[in-house]
């Protein structure tokens, strides 16, 4: 049974499990690593996902600087979608941090997926589809 950090991890992060979301997701995941900025900004529709993304990740990633969200348990609900996007908008942002003068754009977006890459949780790297394949209940 989950203890009640990781119950209390899951119901922070249940808001920002949504179909708008998700929908961004998919957006930012069709994009190149790296991608352009002009590219992302060019199409409305991808730049509104790039925004939700990088909204939703920000906000995830102060809960877990706060420690209201243990990194291991986000890491095992989101962090491979975090990982992906990151690499996808990290060009953006840095732009949106330049073109809008606010060092701070994506700021805990980008710490989130940096600690992620620091401290992967298990199963992360080959996926909880094979990290995990000999758990029973």
């Amino acid at each position: 049974m989950a203890d009640l950090q990781t119950l209390a991890a899951i119901e922070l992060v249940r808001p920002f499990q949504t179909t708008e979301l998700w929908h961004a997701i998919q957006l930012v995941w069709a994009l190149p690593d790296d991608a352009p900025p002009e590219r992302i900004d060019g199409q409305p529709e991808v730049a509104r996902a790039a925004s939700t993304v990088s909204i939703a990740y920000e906000t995830m990633g102060y809960m877990v600087y706060a420690r209201l969200v243990p990194l291991s348990s986000f890491d095992e609900l989101a962090g491979g979608a975090v990982r992906v996007c990151w690499r996808r908008l990290r060009p953006w942002t840095e732009h949106v941090r330049q073109t809008s003068g606010s060092p701070n754009a994506g700021e805990w977006f980008q710490w989130l997926a940096e600690r992620l890459a620091e401290s992967p949780a298990k199963g992360k790297l080959a996926g909880a589809h094979i990290a995990h394949r000999k758990w029973r209940p």
